[in-house]
């Protein structure tokens, strides 16, 4: 999944995707917090739990291998 966003995004909009994910990660939030920012704010629909991970851990990995493919 990370793999096709990279495809389809600027350098520009990785960086700043990062900047927000360690924002997000900064914030005392529950898994709650998360998945409503997540479907409501973003419109993103993914569910971390079909791929046995949480929200926090998975925008963590994101933001990894975003910073990674700069």
């Amino acid at each position: 999944m990370f793999e096709e966003i990279v495809k389809c995004e600027p350098l520009s909009c990785l960086r700043d995707s990062v900047k927000e994910i360690e924002h997000l990660l900064s914030q005392p939030m529950t898994e709650t917090d998360y998945s409503e920012i997540m479907t409501s704010t973003l419109g993103c629909y993914f569910e971390p739990s079909s791929e046995h991970t949480h929200y926090s851990d998975w925008l963590s990995k994101m933001a990894i291998y975003f910073t990674s493919q700069q």
